[in-house]
């Protein structure tokens, strides 16, 4: 068994037998977390939230899945039950153009993709959201959005007076400032929220700065809340096959380490992403998420 979990691939660490056994190429994806060399309990299937490339890749993941390991149902991020198929039925698969175009949109999942391109449309994709933590996660992060560049004002001065005046021992570390900033823009990894949380200190000199890393951390808060809920949800179903999860890395990488404490098996894999480019296309579906829920930044 190997015993190693992380948010990308582990170097010195050969996951090349479980790739084999699970017959996947990695011009789609690698592995790059496992604790077993056979078909496992769970695979974790890193999601790059409306990348057009890594969704591509998700849809080949299940549909591979679907013919090889018996999986019919695919337990989803930003769901909350069954997701309704009849829709999916409904696509025009007489063109593929069509799907890759609203793939290239982001207006389609993989997940979603697979499902319509199944087989007698047999593979059911399972929402694994509580709704109260997501809409909180949604809040934080609109609320995030409304105060971040006020914020990144804040720190860029304190970077700059610590770079000009000779201050005492009481200044904040480089480091420190780079993972605030990191904190800001929601783009902290889990290792890196874990050093931030061991070394964090208060701003007193900025109560705009102090509200928005407040923001920050309840986000980040109820992200690991709810890797914690997709992993009992799952847990809790009763499926044929390996379970399988698409969630975001961040995700991945609490829900791989919490499996690995229960002496359960799963495998982490990490779609192929050889473009970029693709983050204001997420952003702009989590605003239509944030006005279809009607959820307000203030409701924190």
């Amino acid at each position: 068994m190997l015993w190693l979990a992380g948010s990308g691939p582990v170097s010195g660490i050969d996951f090349s037998a479980v790739q084999q056994q699970l017959g996947i190429p990695t011009s789609i994806a690698s592995v790059v977390d496992a604790n077993t060399a056979t078909l496992p309990q769970y695979i974790l299937i890193q999601d790059v939230h409306r990348h057009p490339e890594v969704q591509g890749h998700i849809a080949a993941l299940l549909l591979h899945g679907h013919a090889q390991w018996g999986l019919r149902n695919v337990f989803i991020e930003g769901a909350f039950a069954p997701v309704d198929s009849v829709r999916f039925t409904n696509l025009n698969m007489d063109s593929r153009a069509s799907l890759a175009d609203q793939l290239r949109q982001g207006e389609l999942s993989g997940a979603e993709v697979a499902a319509a391109m199944a087989p007698e449309h047999d593979l059911q994709l399972l929402g694994l959201e509580d709704m109260d933590v997501y809409k909180a996660n949604l809040a934080a992060w609109a609320r995030m959005e409304v105060q971040r560049d006020a914020a990144m004002q804040e720190l860029q001065t304190i970077r700059f007076v610590q770079n000009t005046l000779d201050l005492n021992s009481e200044a904040f570390t480089q480091g420190e400032l780079d993972r605030l900033e990191l904190l800001l823009r929601l783009q902290l990894k889990p290792a890196e929220y874990a050093a931030y949380l061991t070394s964090r200190r208060k701003i007193a000199s900025s109560p705009l700065l102090s509200d928005a890393i407040e923001t920050a951390e309840t986000f980040y808060r109820l992200a690991d809340e709810r890797s914690r809920i997709f992993l009992e949800r799952a847990e809790s179903s009763e499926t044929e096959g390996p379970k399988v999860l698409v969630v975001g890395g961040f995700h991945t990488t609490a829900m791989a380490a919490a499996l690995r404490a229960k002496g359960l098996s799963y495998v982490v894999l990490s779609p192929r992403v050889t473009e970029s480019g693709y983050d204001a296309i997420y952003a702009q579906r989590l605003r239509e998420s944030v006005s279809a829920l009607k959820i307000s930044p203030d409701g924190l």
